[in-house]
């Protein structure tokens, strides 16, 4: 699991899921356009899918993430290759 924090927020989309799924976030799109950071929730989007993207969204001039040990319970998730 990931940690991130957005910083100089542009846009903020947030859509709910559909009620038939749950609500991980499977694959997710980090686009760097223009001096902002994009980030969709789906995988293999373009640049010129951003306009219309109908899903979560988010621009911010910056971003940092950090990884979160041990608060998914104990099953693990996954592993990092040493």
């Amino acid at each position: 699991m990931i940690e991130m924090e957005f910083i100089g927020l542009k846009q903020l989309q947030l859509l709910p899921v559909d009620e038939n799924y749950t609500c991980e976030i499977l694959e997710s799109t980090l686009i760097m356009k223009d001096g902002y950071i994009y980030w969709c929730d789906c995988g293999n989007l373009s640049e010129k899918d951003l306009v219309d993207y109908e899903g979560t969204l988010i621009c911010a001039s910056q971003l940092r993430w950090r990884s979160i040990e041990n608060h998914m319970g104990e099953k693990e998730f996954y592993q990092s290759e040493s």
